[in-house]
């Protein structure tokens, strides 16, 4: 996070200032443009839907209830909500992830060598694949736990599942990308 989020500046959110929609921006634009990269593998649709969710954002907050504490949960909630109804009202991408993420993934490391680079953007793209293989609600538990560090209650509350769902779909899911990375030769 860029700049905290404190009880002053949610207030400023829920009344519409835009001070604090900029403060709201900086903090979550690069961690939901992250959500759906991951998740889609198109780098496009990613920076639409991110737009999107803050459109929404702008109209929703000053009903959220709770504090601090609940507004990371309800921003991802909201790009959840956005994201299924892009879904619904668009027709169906003939793209795969994988090619999606051939083609739009920029990478740049700062590794010793242009071959550690290498090593680790191939990585990196392996693992993606094996992400993007998983199930749609795993692999969005797995995006947020382990890319975006949310806690397991931040998960359920984001994503209207109990705590029990949500560790089921972890361990499922942890347990099935070590099949995938290792079907992949990955070690």
């Amino acid at each position: 996070m860029l700049t905290p989020i404190d009880s002053a500046v949610l207030r400023d959110l829920k009344r519409g200032k835009v001070s604090a929609f900029n403060i709201l921006v900086a903090t979550f634009e690069s961690p939901l443009f992250r959500f759906f990269y991951c998740r889609d593998g198109n780098w496009h649709l990613a920076e639409e839907l991110t737009a999107e969710t803050f459109a929404q954002l702008v109209t929703s907050l000053s009903s959220m209830r709770g504090g601090t504490e609940q507004l990371r949960a309800y921003v991802f909630s909201v790009a959840r909500h956005v994201r299924s109804r892009y879904l619904r009202q668009s027709p169906p991408q003939h793209a795969s992830i994988e090619s999606n993420i051939e083609s739009n993934i920029e990478l740049s490391w700062s590794g010793e060598t242009p071959y550690d680079n290498l090593t680790q953007a191939e990585t990196v793209k392996q693992l993606l694949r094996a992400v993007s293989q998983l199930d749609a609600n795993v692999r969005t538990i797995i995006l947020l736990r382990f890319v975006e560090g949310f806690s397991i209650g931040e998960i359920a509350e984001s994503l209207d599942f109990p705590t029990g769902t949500i560790k089921s779909h972890l361990h499922r899911g942890k347990c099935r990308l070590k099949e995938l990375l290792q079907e992949m030769g990955c070690e």
